[in-house]
């Protein structure tokens, strides 16, 4: 029987999250400013934000050029997991789906490998 899909085991579980990891979600506080730049399609980078106090970080989608900018955050379900997966050296974009006045609408997935 070729040609079946299959998840690997229990071992294989965490890497394949991070891997699969994908939601569309709007930013939050978006930033108005970065917002007026961008278009749908455009691609972000998505980091994480050091908070003061050791509080655990944020997940913020940043316009690169022509100078890095946040765009706004991702607040999303799948916030924590970024956080561990980006710890993980696993990197995530975040494209422009939607612009509609001060929101903005993403689909965050991995990176492409370069």
């Amino acid at each position: 029987m070729s040609g079946s899909g299959g998840g690997g085991g229990s071992g294989g579980v965490e890497r394949t999250n991070c891997e699969d990891l994908f939601d569309q979600t709007p930013l939050n506080s978006a930033n108005a400013a970065v917002l007026k730049g961008l278009n749908v399609g455009d691609i972000l980078k998505v980091e994480l934000k050091t908070n003061p106090g050791g509080a655990r970080p944020s997940v913020v989608a940043v316009r690169p050029k022509p100078k890095p900018e946040i765009a706004g955050a991702i607040t999303s379900a799948i916030a924590p997991r970024l956080i561990d997966c980006i710890g993980k050296g696993f990197k995530y974009v975040a494209v422009v789906k939607e612009l509609k006045g001060g929101q903005c609408t993403v689909e965050v997935r991995p990176a492409a490998k370069s």
